[in-house]
């Protein structure tokens, strides 16, 4: 789920039991629209949102985890 800071102001994703001591949290991108999905990523089973930062932008997907294989980025 997608939780805002309230100190901060930031956007993270962390599980829908979070406010009860779960601390399984990622960062999300700060500007740019975000919509999520329900598949799992492929390496590590955590959840895919697609994102795009102006309404010009293709979606883009990207696995939620930071430290994920997938996110390495190929040049």
């Amino acid at each position: 789920m997608v939780i805002r800071s309230r100190k901060t102001k930031k956007r993270f994703i962390g599980c829908s039991n979070y406010y009860n001591g779960c601390r399984a949290s990622s960062p999300l991108i700060q500007r740019g629209m975000i919509c999520t999905t329900k598949a799992p990523c492929r390496v590590c089973a955590w959840p895919i949102i697609l994102f795009r930062y102006s309404i010009k932008q293709k979606w883009t997907r990207r696995c939620t985890n930071i430290k994920c294989a997938s996110r390495e980025v190929k040049f």
